[in-house]
């Protein structure tokens, strides 16, 4: 919930009444900031900005190369990227924050083939906790551990794909494929070290 309110704070960019009440609302977790991130869509510039807050606080380290931008991604949705973005991020963060030494997040797209490749990396404990193929939440309070399955919920609408890999000890990644509407056109990358 509180990534939508980021998103809903970062879409409506006026000192009015609607922005001012979810200011209050996010006020005790993270406080807004400008953009560092130019990922060509502004919701998820902002997204990543307000997570990156959260990372320095926790003493990790975060680059992305990610890109969204033109007209490519027709069918995934601010609300949708907030969900995946929004998941994924928290959950990185709350892997190598539980880490002693190097902390870090990477977020990274590369175009393969018809399809963007975006990669989210991060340092972790080489735990996991799973049933039945799907992983679990480490958390004992009711309303977490939906995460991942918010992801993949998402992923789906947009016709795209979650795949997880833990097999590195050291380092977890979630790879999404994201299908394009654009055909072939050139593909920018560009790198935000932060």
């Amino acid at each position: 919930m509180r990534n939508h309110l980021i998103v809903l704070q970062q879409m409506t960019r006026d000192d009015g009444p609607a922005n001012a009440y979810i200011k209050t609302l996010i006020d005790g977790f993270i406080a807004p900031a400008g953009s560092r991130f130019r990922t060509g869509n502004l919701m998820l510039d902002g997204l990543f900005s307000m997570k990156h807050q959260v990372m320095e606080t926790k003493g990790i380290e975060f680059q992305s190369s990610v890109f969204f931008g033109g007209d490519l991604f027709l069918s995934v949705t601010d609300a949708d990227l907030s969900i995946i973005f929004g998941n994924l991020l928290d959950n990185a963060i709350e892997a190598a924050q539980e880490l002693e030494g190097t902390r870090y997040i990477r977020a990274r797209s590369q175009r393969k083939g018809g399809y963007l490749c975006v990669t989210v990396s991060n340092s972790y404990s080489g735990q996991v906790f799973g049933q039945r193929g799907r992983l679990r939440s480490t958390k004992a309070a009711e309303g977490h551990g939906y995460g991942l399955e918010n992801v993949r919920s998402a992923m789906e609408r947009v016709g795209g794909s979650l795949t997880l890999d833990y097999s590195d000890p050291e380092e977890f990644w979630a790879v999404l494929l994201f299908p394009l509407e654009g055909g072939e056109e050139d593909f920018l990358e560009v790198d935000h070290d932060v």
